[in-house]
């Protein structure tokens, strides 16, 4: 609990978004997750992004991927997606080769797995914020450090 309230207060104490932003991704390299990514979107709609001006997207993993991210729609097509859509709270992610296996994931959903294990993403966390708004979606992706297992998470 002592490791906690020293963030807590600094996040509570923040000018900015980029001041939290970097206090808890601080945090979250300390657990090992340094790669994180979060985004906020207002206006958002079942099958769509909403304008950019109405979003927020923060991320550790640079410019590359964010543009892959961002304008490619690269990240729609997975199946952490459906599920932070669908779903509030925090789930790790070890139930996805589980759903390949089975066959539960769609075409699409297979392929973009296999991309983002092609990049070195291979367990984590999503988390899936309560919505405030029926219209207002925020998802934080914790991605586990290289080395670290399903199981290690």
């Amino acid at each position: 609990m002592t490791n906690v309230l020293p963030l807590l207060t600094g996040i509570a104490e923040a000018r900015s978004a980029d001041a939290v932003w970097s206090l808890a991704t601080g945090h979250f390299a300390s657990l090992g997750f340094s790669r994180v990514v979060y985004r906020l979107s207002r206006g958002h709609r079942d099958t769509t992004w909403p304008d950019p001006a109405n979003r927020q997207f923060f991320s550790t993993l640079g410019s590359e991927f964010t543009r892959r991210y961002l304008e490619n729609g690269f990240f729609s097509g997975s199946a952490l997606h459906r599920w932070v859509e669908g779903n509030e709270g925090a789930c790790t992610w070890s139930w996805i080769p589980r759903a390949i296996a089975a066959g539960e994931l769609t075409p699409e959903e297979v392929e973009t797995e296999r991309m983002i294990r092609d990049l070195g993403i291979l367990a984590g966390i999503s988390v899936s914020f309560p919505r405030f708004h029926a219209r207002t979606r925020a998802a934080l992706g914790l991605i586990a450090d290289h080395g670290l297992d399903h199981d290690q998470v």
